[in-house]
């Protein structure tokens, strides 16, 4: 007989707890305190277990025996992870005649991730508004509802990374000593006990405005956020025998404006149109690495030896990193006066950056910006009598992505298995005006130009239509509450000029990939999966 069974267990428990005491107090007339505080601890715990056999001698016990397997085909595999948080929170708010605010809190947090003595941390944070149109000189602005304008400065901490990172890691290796196999470990991982939080600051100002009796409401933010510390699985020189590892490195900048309106538009006895409206950029860069100004990480997700994107002082979180691409050699005189001797017709031709007259892996840079300079979404909902109807539309604009898929399917690599329909039009001696490079070109897996697209895109993301039922009127009724039907549609359409499946996309962060540090690579699409478009009909019913 043949035949290989598994057997794969596994358990694991979560216990939050959370404890709170709130106080309020009015201490004089029009002048109120309430204050809190509290305790949390979170703990999760994890074990695992897996047990694999093959060629049984027979399948009456299926997986109930894998004893009966082949012995050299036994494998067994165990596994136990745990970790805990727990903080100690306190916050106060004192309000003045309903006009001036104060909210001061502070978090102590300690976390099992981090370094023996780094794992706590304090974080503050104080908050101010003003209300104008409380105030007696507002009062002659009769469409004015609220005005409030706010401002707030606070510290947040950033834990989140990988367990156990903070420990050396061993892996085993099966040596022969004396001519009989032994199992032995070697060193796989370099701990850091020095790793602490993340840690954000952040300054927000606000300002809030209705007018029209709340027909017409505002928000406008503005921000400042600087985090330091960062925690990154950052790449080792192959000299140091290790091939990444956690640590806390550099300072990023993050400022930004978000805006926001609401509006009721139409408002009748039968008709209602109210939308909602949103818009926000954002420009983060990253200010700091190490002791050297030029200091630098790259990163590579996994497909083939080239890192695809960078972190250096003065570009964007994410910035995708390779050659620009300026064409494609079509003739013996544009390799001659070019900077690749050896190049070949059709193929591709690379920017000299540093002007060396050699095209070298000095002349990687910045070849694109994951990061939109816009981000937004557009929402509209009609009434009429018992329908509801809800449209809601979100994009970006100024955003590149990295098509990882252009590596293996718009090359025109006779290797791989079909090709984009796009790149029909590749370079040959019979086309030598192709748009296109040769068949199978110079730069296996080597980012450039060539892979970046334009990632802008608006999307119908969902429309939603309800009726609900006038159970109300309903003379016998006395049980139901309410009664709604609905259909919705999700991923509609995407108006885009990007060729690959989705805009809204990137691979790196999903882990499909030898991902280090997911939280910098951005934008990259490497063929996942589309969402689907899907339609959903759908009852409530409430008693």
């Amino acid at each position: 007989m043949k035949g290989e069974a598994w057997i794969n267990q596994g358990e694991s428990y979560s216990i939050l707890w959370e404890n709170t005491v709130n106080y309020m107090k009015e201490v004089a007339k029009g002048h109120h305190i309430t204050a809190l505080l509290g305790y949390t601890l979170q703990t999760s715990r994890s074990e695992g277990l897996s047990l694999y056999g093959k060629n049984f001698t027979n399948d009456l016990l299926t997986w109930n025996n894998l004893a009966d397997s082949e012995t050299s085909t036994r494998l067994v595999g165990s596994s136990a992870s745990e970790w805990a948080i727990i903080s100690y929170l306190g916050r106060i708010n004192y309000s003045a005649l309903d006009r001036y605010l104060l909210t001061v809190t502070g978090r102590y947090d300690g976390s099992s991730r981090l370094g023996r003595d780094n794992r706590f941390a304090f974080f503050p944070s104080v908050a101010v508004a003003w209300r104008l149109s409380e105030e007696p000189f507002m009062k002659q602005f009769s469409n004015l509802d609220n005005l409030k304008i706010r401002a707030s400065y606070g510290l947040s901490g950033n834990q989140d990374i990988a367990l156990y990172q903070t420990w050396p890691l061993m892996k085993q290796q099966n040596v022969i000593l004396t001519g009989t196999p032994q199992i032995g470990y070697i060193p796989d991982r370099m701990g850091n006990d020095e790793l602490k939080w993340e840690t954000t600051s952040q300054f927000d100002f606000g300002v809030e405005a209705s007018f029209f009796k709340s027909r017409l409401n505002i928000e406008f933010d503005a921000y400042i956020k600087n985090t330091k510390d960062l925690l990154l699985d950052v790449e080792f020189p192959y000299t140091s025998g290790f091939k990444n590892g956690f640590m806390n490195v550099g300072k990023i900048s993050n400022r930004g404006v978000e805006l926001m309106i609401r509006s009721t538009n139409i408002s009748t006895n039968d008709f209602t149109w109210s939308t909602e409206f949103n818009i926000s950029h954002n420009r983060n860069e990253v200010v700091a690495l190490g002791p050297d100004k030029d200091f630098e990480y790259t990163f590579r997700p996994g497909l083939g030896n080239h890192p695809y994107t960078w972190l250096k002082v003065g570009e964007p979180v994410g910035a995708f990193y390779g050659y620009i691409m300026d064409g494609i050699y079509r003739t013996r005189e544009e390799i001659e006066a070019g900077c690749e001797p050896n190049a070949s017709l059709g193929q591709k031709i690379y920017r000299d950056i540093n002007h060396d007259g050699v095209i070298t892996i000095e002349d990687q840079t910045t070849i694109g910006d994951p990061n939109p300079d816009f981000f937004g979404g557009l929402s509209n909902t009609f009434r009429y009598k018992n329908f509801t109807l809800n449209i809601f539309l979100q994009g970006t604009f100024g955003n590149d992505i990295l098509s990882g898929g252009d590596f293996l399917y718009a090359t025109v690599d006779p290797r791989f298995v079909n090709q984009y329909k796009r790149v029909k039009d590749f370079w040959s001696l019979d086309n030598p005006g192709a748009k296109f490079p040769k068949l199978y070109s110079n730069d296996e897996y080597q980012p450039s130009t060539y892979m970046v697209h334009d990632g802008s895109h608006l999307k119908i993301k969902s429309v939603s239509l309800y009726y609900n039922f006038p159970v109300k009127k309903w003379r016998r009724n006395k049980v139901i509450s309410e009664l709604q039907c609905y259909v919705t549609g999700t991923n509609l359409f995407t108006f885009t000029s990007y060729k690959g499946y989705d805009p809204e996309v990137n691979t790196g962060a999903e882990g499909g990939y030898n991902v280090y540090s997911a939280n910098v690579l951005r934008g990259m699409d490497f063929t996942a999966y589309p969402p689907a478009r899907t339609f959903t009909f759908g009852v409530k019913l409430t008693l």
